[in-house]
């Protein structure tokens, strides 16, 4: 499975600040807007996302009219802590460098969908490792370079942040980057030092593992808590689309009670059955159980219809025997059938 292009990934405030930078070497709201189907007010809408393509031809106009091939590494360093919304005020509120890698790794995808993180202490050294969770084969230099961008300016915020929180010079920290070396490489060292290395097939920052511990000076445990929590709730809403057992039941419901069996759902999600029931199980749930939630909509929708029989409802949701639809229904809902309609028909 690769990504939509179309799929929105990016929070609109990230745009919006790479606008603003490259405003400051001349470049037109207007012209960096152009091609983009992006408007001002989405622009400024704090709850907006963009998508892969929107991002890649917003950063490709900064480039192009700036001239600056680096501008992801400039936006790095420009971006504040608060730039990065609650998670970045969450990071701001932690106790130590090691409580805000936690916190960049469970809610990172509240900013950018489409990478996720991890960290982990192995041979005195903390590492975290930026991950791309499905594959962007474009054959597009436009999505290329928009890629390049944002693990730039990823790395170096990480690197401006870290300076600015723990008042290091975090010299030490090592950046290793999956893709071949740009040719302005230099400009990589002017910004994160000389410990820059590329082709190494993997986007990761490592630091000494004593840097977790170092104490942060903004520490709130009442503002990192509020943080923290509008966090999960963004984390939520974020996730909800993605989850199968969301599409699934989008699928059926454009299946008008025509509902398929899970290997024709296999077909239509090209994964086999193993995998959407492994994937199902993961999300609390399986395909009967939502089929059956599905089932038991229909069949309610149906009984409000005075000019169908319990006979036809029963064979239009499979059931084939109306006894024991009769029965699983008094089974989901505590009533019959019968009962059911007689009731709700009255109200």
């Amino acid at each position: 499975m690769e990504m939509d292009f179309n799929n929105n990934v990016m929070a609109a405030n990230y745009s919006a600040a790479i606008i603003r930078l490259a405003h400051s070497y001349g470049a037109s709201e207007e012209a960096m807007l152009e091609g983009t189907g992006i408007s001002t007010s989405e622009l400024h809408d704090t709850e907006q996302m963009f998508s892969i393509n929107q991002n890649a031809r917003l950063t490709n106009n900064a480039i192009n009219i700036t001239g600056i091939p680096y501008l992801g590494l400039m936006l790095g360093q420009n971006l504040n802590v608060t730039a990065h919304g609650m998670m970045g005020i969450a990071i701001m509120s932690s106790k130590n460098p090691g409580d805000a890698l936690n916190i960049v790794c469970q809610y990172l995808k509240t900013r950018l969908t489409v990478l996720s993180a991890s960290n982990e202490t192995k041979d005195n050294k903390l590492i975290l490792t930026i991950n791309q969770d499905l594959p962007i084969n474009s054959n597009s230099p436009t999505i290329d370079t928009a890629i390049y961008f944002a693990i730039e300016a990823i790395s170096s915020s990480v690197h401006a942040i870290a300076k600015l929180l723990t008042q290091q010079t975090c010299d030490e920290f090592v950046y290793q980057f999956s893709y071949p070396a740009p040719s302005y490489s230099q400009e990589y060292k002017k910004v994160l030092g000389d410990n820059v290395f590329f082709d190494q097939g993997v986007n990761r920052v490592t630091a000494p593992a004593s840097f977790a511990e170092l104490p942060l000076p903004f520490y709130d445990e009442a503002t990192l808590k509020l943080a923290l929590k509008n966090c999960s709730t963004s984390l939520l809403k974020q996730e909800t689309p993605h989850l199968l057992k969301h599409k699934i039941r989008l699928m059926l419901d454009d299946a008008k009670g025509d509902l398929p069996n899970i290997e024709k759902v296999s077909s239509i999600f090209n994964m086999c059955s193993r995998t959407i029931r492994r994937k199902l199980q993961a999300e609390d749930t399986s395909y009967q159980k939502i089929v059956n939630e599905k089932r038991l909509e229909l069949a309610k929708t149906y009984l409000l219809d005075p000019s169908r029989s319990i006979i036809q409802i029963s064979s239009d949701l499979n059931f084939g025997d109306p006894s024991y639809f009769s029965r699983v229904f008094k089974q989901w809902t505590g009533s019959l059938p019968t009962e059911y309609r007689k009731l709700h028909l009255k109200l």
